[in-house]
């Protein structure tokens, strides 16, 4: 294979002035071959982890590196491009393709909305397989889930036991896109290779609203998952409820199969599609569209204009998410009208948020990044120094999940992370939740595609950003993330920009 090879070994079209960077700088190209191929800060396992890279991912390194070998077996390290070092043979594969019978995950899609294709599992005890299974295996997987009472004949009964085919098996409606709620915070999942360790759950982390009245979960089903399937043929066991992210679709003794991002295989009924919707609520700020900025949260608002007697009378509404940028106040009798910068009025009403200009909390230097999430408000505003750049509408923790407040940084950010917690009274799993900021323990900004409830209390602890904004935000913030990086964490020469949470005075 070419020095730059593809995961299956065969020829990979080199990057734009590939060879040209070779002989200038004397890099070498290598291969992300783990889940995460972790990036040290020094070429030590003592050092920061300053981020990762997921299977599949090439870069350019340059090496090995004058250090004490990283390895049993004298493995070396080398020095990624962007900077940080990975181990040979740890994680980084020089001068060889990934083996065929490694799955390499499709790359996210930085362009859409989210990252990758979601779906919600229909049903209960869905299995997630290794390989894609032959008829008997899928019926030795349905005796394993679905196992006959001990008083039971060879016959089915009503729960689904052996003998019923998969079609079946107990099916659960899902739950409507508008009630999921917030399908819960949860820790990272763990990482193949040797990281540092990571910080404890959170008990703000929370449990999914689509818990035991929606999704019917009994003792088994709980015991289940926090066992883990433990059957050969199986990844994963999901419930009805949890979201998984999907990497592609083959087709099997004429049957439709999902391949799930994690490798495994899900049939096609046993999910329904998520549409996600493509929308921006938040509103990027400049010299001419400043702060103060009202947002509609409610339903709607109405819209005035002055006829040519000076009388304010209506003239169209704003909708859902729409925003105004005030440039002042009038009075009319006992109402009160806000003037927008396009000459219009909107009535002073309930559903509508005013976001106003704030200092910065002492810790932020002359012109660094800053956010401000306001509790009472359920905003979001992004700052520059003293500059205002962007505000927006989020969901921050409902009552016994409060957002914790005070002046955090943003300690890691990934393009997406899993959440799952099954210990809980409310077992949740999500895939891939997008553009996750994490600034306390397990409380993190990340991006929400299953609500639209933004503007409302309605989390689990983490704060809830429609899934343009949060990737907005995602790319804003720091610390920065190189090119290729699927995740990066703050170190002290980059650390993660302050993130200060509030409650703000309700006005008059």
């Amino acid at each position: 294979a070419a020095p730059w090879a593809a995961p299956d070994g065969g020829d990979a079209a080199a990057p734009e002035g590939w060879e040209a960077r070779l002989l200038s700088t004397g890099l070498v190209p290598g291969v992300s071959a783990y889940e995460k191929m972790n990036v040290f800060e020094r070429p030590d396992y003592s050092s920061a982890r300053i981020g990762y890279v997921r299977r599949g991912v090439r870069v350019l390194v340059r090496g090995p590196v004058d250090a004490p070998p990283c390895g049993d077996g004298g493995q070396l390290w080398f020095q990624l491009e962007e900077g940080g070092f990975a181990c040979a043979g740890k994680g980084l594969l020089i001068g060889a393709p990934l083996s065929a019978y490694l799955y390499v995950p499709p790359p996210p899609d930085l362009e859409k909305p989210v990252p990758y294709r979601y779906a919600r599992v229909r049903r209960n005890r869905t299995p997630v397989y290794k390989r894609l299974p032959t008829r008997e295996e899928r019926q030795e997987v349905q005796d394993f889930l679905f196992p006959p009472p001990p008083d039971a004949g060879t016959e089915a009964g009503a729960d689904g036991g052996a003998g019923a085919e998969p079609e079946a098996w107990p099916v659960e409606p899902p739950p409507a896109a508008d009630d999921l709620g917030d399908l819960g915070e949860g820790a990272p999942a763990p990482d193949e290779s040797p990281p540092p360790p990571a910080p404890a759950a959170s008990p703000d982390a929370g449990a999914a609203d689509v818990g035991p009245e929606d999704a019917g979960f009994s003792d088994a089903d709980r015991e289940l998952l926090q066992r883990g399937p433990r059957h050969r043929l199986l990844v994963r066991v999901l419930m009805a409820g949890f979201t998984v992210a999907l990497a592609g679709m083959e087709r099997s003794e004429n049957r439709t199969w999902y391949r799930t991002l994690d490798g495994g295989y899900i049939e096609d009924d046993a999910i329904g599609m998520i549409d996600v919707r493509d929308e921006r609520i938040g509103r990027m700020l400049d010299a001419t569209t400043t702060l103060p900025v009202g947002i509609v949260s409610g339903r709607s608002a109405r819209v005035y204009a002055k006829n040519e007697r000076g009388e304010i009378v209506p003239e169209g509404a704003l909708g859902k998410f729409d925003s105004f940028a005030i440039v002042g106040e009038e009075r009319r009798g006992d109402r009160l009208f806000w003037a927008t910068a396009d000459g219009k009025y909107v009535a002073r009403q309930r559903g509508i948020v005013v976001v106003e200009k704030l200092d910065p909390p002492r810790a932020v230097g002359r012109w660094d990044k800053w956010i401000v999430v306001d509790l009472t408000l359920q905003t979001l505003t992004a700052y520059e120094g003293p500059v205002p750049v962007f505000v927006t509408l989020v969901s921050t923790g409902k009552e016994g999940f409060e957002t914790p407040r005070g002046v955090f940084r943003i300690l890691a950010k990934h393009i997406s992370n899993p959440m799952d917690d099954f210990t809980l009274g409310e077992p949740y799993a999500i895939d891939e939740v997008p553009y996750v900021m994490y600034f306390q323990q397990n409380v993190a900004l990340h991006g929400a595609f299953w609500h639209r409830g933004f503007g409302a209390v309605r989390s689990h602890g983490c704060v809830n950003l429609a899934p343009r904004d949060a990737h907005w935000l995602f790319d804003w913030v720091h610390p920065f993330r190189p090119e290729g990086w699927y995740g990066v964490y703050a170190t002290d020469t980059d650390p993660g920009t302050i993130v200060w949470v509030r409650k703000s005075e309700p006005r008059d």
